[in-house]
């Protein structure tokens, strides 16, 4: 069984060191039976650079010496050895490209729920550009069983073969401010799992979908906010698709979709018992150049 150790800076027992740094605390576990979790007594970043960061530092301030290499380390670390007891966790990732396919994975001591998670993946706030995920191969974000939400603001998705975001069962992604390079699917909900915009974001690359709910999965996009089409984008099969019970709720009230550029591709698609709910924003609400369809029950409305 894991103890929970909560003490001051300066405080010692048996189990932990304690040292506070930079707004964090850092643990320092005693190697033997069991082991202790780290409490988090108030709002803490941890620090990653792909270009000086290594992943053998202790992630608690930037730069070389100090800044941990990986997003995924650092989501390994928090995950495995923290408890972030209601308060606020910020992974803040420096400027460059982070060739990595990341999985989120559950955390404890979620806080008051809602909307916004407790763990953020950030980037750079005035320039989204300069953070970019990047997956070769797979997923930029795969996100299977997290129970809570992870939260990932200010940087690019790049994944020429493979899925922007990717909420699978029992999950839940929020992103805000991203951008989406080229994609096989920009993002997607499966089996459950829920993908949710919690502020506006924009589109530069192609895809063969760009959003996509299957096997009630939910696409939602939450609060007033802007999709701005970057460039002239090419969706080899569509822009909106709802198959097998999925649920894509963009109310077109609250959701603006520039159209400043040419968009090729289906508008929409809803099979299957899904169902995309627009609250009414027309048959040419999506951007695209072939009208939408609704086959095997599914609704668009």
């Amino acid at each position: 069984m894991t103890d929970i150790v909560s003490l001051n800076p300066g405080e010692t027992d048996t189990r932990t060191i304690v040292f506070a740094t930079n707004q964090a605390l850092e643990r320092l576990q005693k190697v033997g039976t069991g082991g202790t979790r780290n409490a988090l007594v108030q709002s803490t970043t941890f620090y990653v650079d792909v270009a000086n960061g290594n992943d053998g530092n202790k992630g608690l301030s930037a730069g070389a010496g100090n800044a941990w290499k990986t997003i995924q380390h650092a989501i390994d670390t928090i995950c495995n050895t923290y408890d972030l007891a209601g308060q606020q966790c910020i992974i803040q990732c420096a400027d460059g490209t982070y060739p990595e396919s990341l999985t989120p994975k559950p955390y404890i001591g979620r806080g008051a729920q809602g909307h916004a998670g407790p763990i953020q993946i950030q980037g750079n706030a005035g320039d989204a550009t300069k953070v970019t995920i990047s997956s070769s191969a797979g997923n930029c974000v795969t996100a299977v069983q997290t129970l809570f939400e992870w939260d990932f603001a200010n940087l690019t998705f790049t994944a020429p073969n493979g899925f922007g975001i990717l909420a699978d069962a029992s999950s839940w992604v929020n992103s805000t401010n991203v951008i989406f390079g080229t994609c096989s699917t920009h993002a997607a909900a499966e089996n459950g799992g829920i993908c949710e915009f919690t502020g506006g974001y924009t589109i530069n690359g192609n895809a063969l979908l760009h959003i996509y709910a299957t096997a009630q999965g939910k696409i939602l996009y939450n609060s007033t906010q802007t999709v701005t089409i970057g460039s002239s984008l090419d969706f080899g099969i569509g822009f909106a698709f709802a198959d097998v019970m999925g649920i894509i709720s963009c109310p077109h009230s609250s959701v603006t979709i520039t159209t400043g550029h040419a968009v090729s591709g289906q508008r929409y698609s809803a099979t299957n018992n899904s169902v995309i709910n627009t609250v009414g924003g027309g048959a040419n609400y999506f951007p695209g150049s072939a009208t939408g369809t609704t086959t095997s029950g599914g609704i668009y409305a």
